[in-house]
C-alpha cells in the first residue's frame, strides 16, 4: 500500500473544486473507460458541481471527491447513480486523476464509499458496469469481494463505438459478512 493511499478521505465536491473537477472530466486518458460527460471549461464544471448538488437533495445520487489529507485538492470522484428506492439498488462508478492510478486509492476509496453507502442508505445492491477491457477496474471490485454477474453485449455507446460491460454487484449482507470476516 503506497504512503499516499493510507492519507486518502472522501468528502463533498464544492465549487472551490471546480478546476481539478474540469480536469479531470476533460482528459482523454482518465475518460477512456468512462461514460460521464466531458467536461469542455471551468463554467461546466462548476454547472456539474450544482447538478450533482441538487441530485443528491432529491435523494438521484450521491457523489462524494477523493482527496489526499492535508490537501485540498480533488484527485477523482466516486459516486452512486441510478438509485431505486422501490427496489433499494444503486449504481456505483468512479473517476481517478491518472496520476495516482495504480496506487490502490481506487480500492481504498470503493471500499470507504460501499461502507458509507450501506450504513448511509437504505439500499441492499450495490452494481457496477465496468467496460470489458478496464481490466483494472475489474481488479479493483474482485478484491473487494463484489460478484461477478456477468456480460452485457454492446450496451454502452461509448464515442461511436458500441462496447460490452462486465456486471459486478455486493448485496448489503455480503459486504457485512466480508467485513466483518476481514
Amino acid at each position: 500500500m503506497s504512503e499516499i493511499n493510507k492519507h486518502i478521505f472522501l468528502d463533498k465536491i464544492e465549487e472551490k473544486h471546480a478546476n481539478e473537477l474540469w480536469m479531470l472530466h476533460s482528459s482523454p486518458k482518465i475518460m477512456l473507460y468512462s461514460d460521464a460527460r466531458i467536461i469542455h471549461s471551468k463554467i461546466e464544471a462548476l454547472s456539474n458541481i450544482s447538478q450533482l448538488q441538487r441530485e443528491e437533495e432529491d435523494n438521484k445520487s450521491c457523489y462524494r471527491g477523493i482527496f489526499i489529507q492535508n490537501n485540498d485538492k480533488l484527485i477523482g470522484k466516486i459516486g452512486i447513480y441510478n438509485i431505486n428506492h422501490k427496489h433499494k439498488f444503486c449504481s456505483i462508478g468512479s473517476i481517478l486523476s491518472d496520476k495516482y492510478w495504480n496506487m490502490g486509492i481506487s480500492t481504498k476509496a470503493y471500499k470507504i464509499f460501499t461502507d458509507f453507502v450501506f450504513n448511509n442508505f437504505d439500499i441492499n445492491r450495490i452494481e457496477a458496469q465496468l467496460f470489458e477491457k478496464h481490466k483494472a477496474s475489474e481488479r479493483i471490485f474482485q478484491k473487494l469481494g463484489y460478484q461477478k454477474e456477468g456480460i452485457l453485449r454492446e450496451n454502452f455507446l461509448i464515442r461511436g463505438n458500441f462496447c460490452n460491460s462486465l456486471v459486478y454487484s455486493t448485496l448489503k449482507k455480503d459486504w457485512t459478512q466480508n467485513q466483518a470476516s476481514k
